[in-house]
This record gives structure tokens, sequence and C-alpha cells, in this order.
């Protein structure tokens, strides 16, 4: 089993994806039902966006009545709409009070390396994704699930 994630994504409107989502060879390959699920999201980075800039994302995402803090490092990217990376994901809870990411939560060695890019600079909220998420596993033909 690889460490390594691809996440494919696709933009279209919304006839477009009701018209790929009742595809028949789609349909055939469909394992399950499909579940949905609710993602508040508020991603913090420097003004200029130095963090994202060296493969780091750093969010809070509502779970419950607290969130959840992560960290995800990218050791390399892919194009044409795909990311891909090695695995590099730091999670944390934080209380439902939790406005801002909480540093301490990191390893030392990755707090000294967000500390070092953003250099002095204030990393604040850069963008809120507010977004309703399906997740449908399909199979190959060959076996494969997707």
């Amino acid at each position: 089993m690889s460490d390594r994630e691809i996440e494919l994504k696709l933009v279209c409107e919304p006839a477009e994806l009701e018209r790929i989502r009742c595809a028949p060879a789609l349909k055939r390959m469909k394992q399950g039902r499909a579940s949905g699920k609710h993602l508040h999201s508020v991603y913090f980075d420097t003004a200029d966006l130095v963090l994202g800039q060296n493969g780091m994302a750093l969010r809070l995402r509502r779970k419950g009545r607290g969130f959840v803090q992560t960290l995800k490092t990218q050791a390399d990217r892919a194009g044409a709409g795909t990311v891909a990376r090695d695995v590099g994901e730091y999670e944390a809870a934080l209380p439902g009070t939790a406005s801002t990411p909480d540093l301490n939560k990191l390893p030392e060695e990755l707090r000294a390396r967000i500390r070092a890019l953003a250099n002095g600079n204030a990393i604040s909220p850069r963008l809120v994704s507010d977004i309703r998420r399906t997740v449908q596993n399909i199979a190959t033909p060959e076996g494969d699930l997707i």
C-alpha cells in the first residue's frame, strides 16, 4: 500500500455534474451508496501566502462542537487538475472556542519551519470554504477501488 494520495479536482457546471453522475458507465462501477457531509473550513496563511507557496495548508475545520486543526504538507505537485502529495498530514482537536490555529499542537520541526517561513508576519484567515462533499466509491473493471 502506497502512502501517496492523488486527488482529482474537477470544475464543471451543476448540470454537467448531474450528467456525469448519471452516466451509464459510472453507474455500473459504483460501489455502495454515496455519502455526503457539510464541511466548514478556514484556511490560514500569511498575507503573501508563503505557507501555500511552500506546499503547506493550515486549516481549522468544524467537527461536532469543536474544531480539527490540520496541517498538510506536500512534497510535490502534479498538474492538469490533480494534486499528488507524499502523505504529510498532522491533525489535532481544538475546543469549540478556537478561532486560530494552535501551532503548539504541531511537531517542533514543523512549528520551526512555519515560524521561519512566516518570518514574523501574522498567520491569519485567508479563505473560508463552506461546501457539501459527496463521496462515491467506484471500482474499475480490474477491481481497483477508487
